[in-house]
């Protein structure tokens, strides 16, 4: 009896034992369950979330706009909303070190939301640009709004930095249906680039604007067929020597056409693509084929040319070798030396080790190295004298008002003369008119052309046509006989035998010795060049603001 009590009561006791087992395992497995469910959810917000300014980034733009549509759209109800980029193109020049980065980025990103009203909100894109939705505002409305914010960021005084001057840039995308907020917003930031309609540095979306991206997404898709089907090719534009008027060389230039050989896009078109996107260099290597061939049939025909084919920084970066070029060159028995490698200026201002190495190995090679289009973003004395070139383009922006003021006139003659002082061959491009071919007859004679004064970018059957071509100048010998001073000397050094310059195996010449009087010429040269980078900003803000007041009519 007393056993069967002791059973009971066991069993009692282990029954309990197992019931709170079992519910504290339950208890576990729910937590577990939820404490996933809410790392999930983490994870998620974590990466809709930009963690500096705390506010949503792109991702969560788009994810904010779908699931509150109906509330944007009933919150709108007189004007429809529209979304508003912020790009501060200069963020990057404000350093507040990393701890006070977060506080930066939250400073900024509070500016944008003092004032937003019911449903509206914002975000950041990416590092420099932040995208807010607007309810219920026309375009003026808008626009004071926009004002407003860039006051409020240029008033900010930042820790550790003081006051910052931002360069602000924006783009608004009105009466967004929200249909599609992934195409919506990237419409609004692509705005950005390809806006026609402005206001001052505030871009509308407009049709044109869809139409561009349209035409890209065509382009990149149609690439490669159009490689393989050649109609990416090369076009060639004649280089004039202005003392002998013989054509001397040409330019590679990229050209895509369409099957009965008339242009189908512009390389202003197709160019910029390839280069975000890295199909550049397919395009650069054919280019370099292409004056390859165009050397060797002038070689065949009896003319020694020099053929230039631009190289972008991309190109330039991936060269760890350029074994591939001398096989090229070697295949169609090509001197390296005939061949001249054009990189615009801008790309030597943020040049990186690759770069740099690249730059090296192409002059070791034999290949000549011409600074292109000089002069359009950023002039430099530093460029000329830090870095060796052969040649050195001006770009056409100086002769395509043809020098009719005086102030061109002298802008062009204080180029010409500062770059014969730096000892680098010059060349100039964009010479349309006989008024500018005279002038600059009267600056310097020793310079190479090319323009449509003398021909436009023809195919290479043309190209090898033209090679004959002596064009008459009848200009007195004596025309360009105000001379620039030439700064770079020979002096004496204390052991004998040795000069003060060293000559490469290209024949290439480097300065080691520099005088007192170089010094001054060299600070009087930048002088001048810091004033001619004046003027030429100078113009350009003209430029600009004669584009607004048209852009306003038309609005």
């Amino acid at each position: 009896m007393l056993d069967k009590v002791l059973f009971q009561i066991g069993s009692f006791e282990v029954t309990v034992l197992v019931v709170v087992l079992v519910a504290l395992l339950i208890v576990l497995l729910v937590a577990a369950m939820a404490f996933r469910q809410n790392y999930i959810i983490q994870v998620r917000l974590s990466r809709l979330m930009d963690a500096e300014s705390a506010k949503h980034n792109h991702e969560g733009f788009v994810t904010l706009l779908r699931k509150r549509k109906k509330k944007i759209l009933k919150n709108s109800r007189q004007v429809s909303p529209a979304i508003v980029i912020f790009s501060l193109d200069n963020l990057g020049g404000v350093y507040v070190g990393y701890k006070n980065q977060r506080l930066l980025m939250r400073t900024i990103s509070d500016v944008f939301t003092e004032g937003l009203k019911k449903q509206e909100f914002v975000t950041r894109i990416d590092f420099s640009k932040f995208g807010l939705i607007v309810t219920d505002r026309n375009r003026e409305e808008v626009k004071e709004f926009i004002l407003k914010c860039i006051e409020r960021l240029n008033e900010i005084e930042f820790p550790n930095y003081g006051y910052y001057t931002f360069d602000v840039t924006c783009a608004v995308y009105e009466a967004v249906p929200l249909e599609n907020p992934k195409d919506e917003v990237a419409l609004a930031i692509q705005t950005l680039k390809y806006a026609v309609v402005k206001d001052g540095n505030i871009y509308y979306y407009s049709q044109d604007v869809l139409d561009k991206v349209n035409k890209l997404e065509e382009i990149n898709a149609s690439k490669e067929s159009a490689m393989e089907e050649g109609c990416i090719i090369p076009y060639v534009q004649p280089k004039v020597d202005f003392k002998t008027g013989k054509v001397v060389g040409g330019e590679v230039l990229v050209r895509w056409i369409n099957d009965d050989g008339s242009i189908k896009y512009f390389p202003d078109e197709f160019v910029p693509l390839f280069e975000s996107n890295g199909y550049i260099r397919q395009i650069d290597l054919k280019m370099f084929e292409a004056a390859c061939i165009i050397l060797q049939n002038a070689k065949n025909t009896g003319h020694d040319i020099v053929v230039s084919t631009n190289f972008s920084k991309l190109t330039l970066n991936s060269l760890r070798k350029i074994d591939q070029l001398l096989e090229i060159t070697t295949k169609y028995g090509v001197n390296p030396s005939s061949i001249e490698i054009e990189i615009t200026e801008s790309e030597f201002v943020s040049t990186n080790q690759a770069f740099t190495a690249s730059i090296l190995r192409l002059r070791q090679a034999g290949f000549r190295i011409a600074m292109d289009d000089f002069g359009k973003d950023y002039s430099s004395l530093s460029l000329l004298t830090e870095n060796r070139f052969d040649t050195i383009k001006v770009d056409k922006f100086f002769f395509e008002n043809s020098l009719a003021t005086d102030k061109e006139k002298n802008i062009a003659k204080n180029i010409i003369n500062l770059l014969s002082s730096v000892g680098c061959k010059i060349f100039l491009e964009g010479i349309e008119t006989l008024t500018c071919l005279d002038y600059l007859a009267t600056v310097n004679r020793q310079v190479l052309l090319q323009g449509y004064y003398f021909s436009k970018p023809i195919p290479e059957v043309k190209f090898e046509q033209f090679l004959d071509t002596i064009f008459p100048f009848n200009y007195p010998v004596d025309s360009d006989k105000i001379k620039p001073q030439v700064i770079v000397q020979t002096v004496e050094v204390e052991k004998k035998g040795v000069d003060a310059t060293d000559t490469d195996t290209n024949n290439h010449t480097t300065i080691n010795v520099t005088t007192n009087t170089q010094n001054e010429a060299l600070d009087s040269l930048k002088a001048q060049m810091s004033e001619m980078q004046r003027k030429f900003e100078q113009q350009l803000q003209e430029q600009r603001e004669l584009t607004h007041k048209r852009d306003i009519e038309l609005m």
